[in-house]
């Protein structure tokens, strides 16, 4: 959300010369907080099991239930759910598709949703409308995501990502489970009549952004960074789970990319110190008022978190219990720099999809800014108020 500012008025100004600048927030930083409230959003419908991934569209949140489909595809009639929730988490409506669903993104310029199936063999894609109910179109990919030797074929389809969205947006699927490190981290897809084109992207031994050789093996979640986030705005982030590593590398995304690694680190003293991390989603806060979804796996439900306190541009990780590395469920604030994750004090079973909801705009109030003005000739110096009109927030209604 824009805030909007106008100035207020001058409090006395001298001038014996040009003057530089500089504008000061006013004296209202505190440090973020270390635990945020938890309450029910959804339990989601009847029957469903094993929640996986989260987005919006149209103030609609879609989620999607695995409901205990295996990966690869090996069993025919196994299915997984979408349902679509109104922001009170209401049930609206939810539709079954064939196979497992890992990935699900929506991709508003399009008024669609996007999903992958079968992360970790004879994975598809299927493009959903919503309105005025469900209607999944299947795609088969081209080439398929799975090679061999050796064998059996593995390989899938995970995450996905909207670039750019708009005329010219990319959208950028997970090559999840590949077979050897030489195959492409992640694809551009191309959609035409039920063909989803797959145009590889970086590989999982290519060079990073300082010319070393990655050594990437399981791709899982992506996103993009909001503008909030300024070091890495609009930037495309993958991680690998297996291996601790988020990925970072500006958009458009293209095979010749080199991507940032930053290694993550579990803090010390916190839930899981001393062991390797194994993160699932990251989300943005972005706005300074919002609500964080939260979908647990381990529960089956979905929470909702106020984050308030936390600036625009924060990042969230999910981290899933995990029997391998011996991590707990837990969710974390990363510090994309430097690779640490700090745990919020919020119990969590399994914690996978992240979704952040900024507040929609309600009466407007105003808040103060300081402008400072330092002389470059002279010994003038003077103050002006600047205010700034803030919208105060509410939780958006459906």
């Amino acid at each position: 959300m824009q805030l909007r500012r106008s100035p207020v008025w001058a409090i006395r100004i001298g001038l014996s010369g040009l003057c530089a600048f500089a504008v000061l927030p006013a004296a209202e930083s505190q440090a973020a907080p270390t635990s945020l409230p938890s309450s029910l959003f959804s339990a989601g419908p009847p029957g469903a099991s094993k929640p996986d991934d989260i987005t919006l569209m149209n103030n609609r949140i879609y989620v999607t239930y695995q409901n205990n489909a295996p990966a690869d595809g090996s069993d025919p009639s196994a299915f997984s759910t979408i349902a679509e929730l109104d922001l009170s988490g209401n049930v609206l409506q939810t539709i079954n598709i064939s196979g497992r669903v890992d990935g699900l993104s929506a991709d508003p310029f399009n008024n669609r949703l996007i999903a992958t199936i079968n992360e970790d063999n004879l994975s598809s894609l299927d493009v959903l409308t919503t309105s005025p109910s469900f209607v999944a179109t299947p795609y088969t990919y081209s080439p398929n995501p799975a090679t061999s030797p050796p064998s059996p074929a593995m390989g899938g389809t995970d995450s996905i990502a909207v670039a750019n969205s708009g005329p010219n947006e990319q959208i950028i699927v997970a090559h999840s489970n590949p077979n050897d490190a030489a195959q492409s981290t992640d694809y551009s897809v191309s959609l035409s009549g039920n063909t989803a084109t797959l145009t590889p992207l970086f590989r999982d031994n290519g060079p990073d952004a300082s010319g070393h050789a990655m050594a990437v093996t399981d791709p899982d979640s992506n996103t993009i960074v909001p503008a909030g986030n300024r070091a890495f705005a609009n930037q495309f982030l993958q991680d690998s789970q297996g291996d601790g590593v988020l990925l970072l590398t500006p958009t458009p995304v293209t095979a010749a990319s080199a991507p940032v690694q930053v290694k993550l680190f579990n803090s010390a003293g916190g839930l899981n110190n001393g062991k390797q991390p194994a993160v699932d989603d990251t989300a943005f806060t972005t706005a300074s008022e919002g609500t964080l979804y939260v979908v647990d796996q381990g529960t089956g439900k979905i929470d909702a978190l106020p984050t308030g306190g936390f600036p625009s541009g924060t990042a969230f990780t999910s981290q899933p219990a995990d029997a391998t590395t011996g991590n707990v469920g837990a969710l974390n604030v990363v510090d994309l720099t430097t690779g640490r994750l700090t745990p919020l004090a919020v119990s969590f079973t399994s914690p996978k999809g992240l979704l952040f909801v900024p507040n929609q705009p309600g009466p407007v109030v105003p808040e103060t800014r300081t402008l400072v003005l330092l002389p470059l000739t002279g010994v003038a110096l003077g103050v002006l108020v600047l205010g700034r009109r803030r919208r105060r927030t509410t939780h958006a209604s459906s």
